[in-house]
């Protein structure tokens, strides 16, 4: 074991083969653009929406805090990382998350809501 006060996610996270957390954006968004799967346990605030989302977008599944034991977390890990879909959904959702027309298109859709 290693403790590191404070490691980059933006440098460890191509390194990995998924990433277990606990559901926030900013967590969730370094995964997307890592192209990792994400395997969340949301206990509140933004976290359930944040976990649905990666589901949606197929790359994350979640386990609630209750059932967050080695068996499942193990089984879920397996199913995140054996699926096909999964991986092409995080490369996918990586290409989108790095190009460098991503801040522009978000302001655009920003202003476009806010007129």
């Amino acid at each position: 074991m290693h403790h590191e006060p404070y490691a980059p996610l933006s440098l460890v996270l191509p390194r990995c083969t998924a990433l277990v957390h606990h559901g926030g954006i900013g967590t969730s968004a370094q995964g997307l653009a890592a192209g990792v799967p994400q395997l969340t346990m949301p206990m509140g605030f933004d976290q359930p929406d944040n976990a649905t989302r990666l589901f949606r977008l197929g790359v994350g599944r979640w386990v609630m805090p209750s059932r967050f034991r080695g068996k499942t977390v193990a089984a879920a890990l397996g199913e995140l990382l054996d699926d096909p879909r999964v991986a092409a959904a995080c490369a996918r959702w990586s290409t989108q998350v790095k190009t460098s027309a991503a801040i522009d298109r978000t302001c655009d859709l920003l202003e476009e809501r806010a007129i």
